[in-house]
């Protein structure tokens, strides 16, 4: 097995892990702060299903991106997804103006749906013998 294979599904991995803490914070701390500012408390959930929403929303154009751009600047484009999200929950927060967080939390469940392809794109780059040990080391990521 090549030197490169490893590193590329440790740095998998830990993007893996990464886009894990990133969802779960997401999740934590936008409940607490949308039931502050919801303007009634039965949408202080909405969300949270904003955010899945869009991890459902962007799993089929994500497969597509990858086909025609190629691996590396599909988890990219995910990556800046989710920076966008960051950025506008961070406005929204400031502001304490719920639907703009409800935007930013659209972007990072767009972000967590292309992040998904961790996996697939540790198996792409594994030799047929490591395939498997690949893909469970990119899931081992989100135990963490």
């Amino acid at each position: 097995m090549k030197p490169i294979t490893v590193y590329s599904v440790s740095a998998l991995s830990a993007c893996f892990c990464l886009m894990m803490i990133s969802l779960k914070g997401s999740l934590l701390i936008a409940s607490i702060i949308c039931i502050n500012i919801a303007p009634h408390k039965s949408l202080a959930t909405l969300p949270l299903a904003f955010m899945l929403l869009g991890g459902a929303v962007a799993i089929i154009p994500a497969g597509f991106i990858f086909k025609k751009f190629k691996r590396k600047i599909g988890l990219l484009f995910g990556v800046l997804l989710g920076l966008i999200g960051a950025i506008i929950c961070v406005f929204g927060v400031k502001g304490q103006l719920f639907w703009v967080i409800t935007l930013g939390l659209f972007f990072i469940g767009l972000y967590s749906g292309v992040a998904q392809f961790y996996r697939f794109s540790a198996a792409d780059i594994s030799p047929p013998d490591f395939k498997a040990k690949a893909v469970s080391y990119v899931l081992f990521g989100a135990v963490f």
